[in-house]
């Protein structure tokens, strides 16, 4: 009987130390995997067409970019993401990103990412528009909106997928375009927002990731693809748009720093 005892507990510790064994190595494989893997959040604009040759480029490095799109990347969505462990990184209006980093210690501004990605748009006939639609909580759009457009009387803070439709419909006479809807709306006719730089995105990053291999790899591969998307000859190929439309189009991505 006693045999029996011992050897049932013999069999017990084998199988707890198999399932130990299993349980470590499954978690071996996959810290190895995310390792492997950087979540990144964007919206669905021109940053974010651009983030899908990011991650296509990426692959060929052995770096997975799971790229999450945002109508909104200032939205409530997007920022419950980076908040939660959701993201990895993020791209957001100044505001946004100040308003994260300071509400979350677990996360800082890596740096200023998209410069002039936003067009002004005006309706059939309007020359100097008095009521202008930007995007909701971009609140830096509003002082450059009344800074380079002295007509304004009027800003509608509205949904960015519903701006060309405000615009369309009459309900503004002006309104803050992402440069992707401008070159989907070429009808329309364009000004720069203003006629000096200024920030529309800056990299949120969770803190701990910037030594992390796969931030550096993608420090690399974004840099690779900004350059080609700062050529503007390359974003008349990529989109089919005018000489005309490409001169409105002044977006610009900043060369990220790495090794900071």
């Amino acid at each position: 009987m006693e045999s029996k005892v011992r050897a049932g507990l013999f069999i017990g510790i084998v199988a707890l130390l198999a399932i130990a064994l299993s349980v470590s190595l499954y978690m071996e494989r996959r810290g190895e995997a995310d390792s492997l893997t950087l979540r990144v959040g964007v919206d669905d604009g021109i940053t974010g067409i651009m983030m899908a040759d990011v991650a296509l480029a990426a692959e060929r490095t052995g770096l997975a970019i799971d790229v999450n799109l945002f109508a909104d990347c200032c939205g409530n969505a997007a920022q419950w993401a980076i908040n939660s462990g959701e993201l990895d990184v993020g791209f957001f209006c100044p505001g946004i990103a100040d308003v994260l980093v300071s509400l979350n210690n677990d996360l800082e501004i890596y740096g200023p990412a998209v410069m002039n990605s936003e067009v002004m748009a005006f309706g059939a006939g309007i020359e100097a528009p008095a009521t202008v639609a930007v995007p909701f909580q971009r609140y830096f759009l509003n002082d450059l909106v009344y800074g380079n457009f002295p007509s304004v009387t009027e800003i509608i803070q509205a949904a960015p997928d519903s701006l060309p439709f405000a615009l369309m419909s009459g309900r503004a006479e002006g309104a803050v375009l992402d440069t992707a809807q401008a070159l989907l709306a070429p009808d329309f006719v364009f000004m720069p927002l203003s006629g000096e730089d200024y920030i529309s995105y800056c990299l949120v990053v969770r803190k701990g990731l910037t030594d992390s291999p796969q931030f550096k790899q993608f420090l690399e591969t974004y840099n690779l693809i900004a350059d080609e998307y700062n050529d503007p000859e390359f974003i008349s190929r990529r989109f089919g748009i005018s000489d005309n439309l490409r001169e409105m189009v002044n977006v610009r991505f900043v060369y990220l720093q790495t090794g900071k």
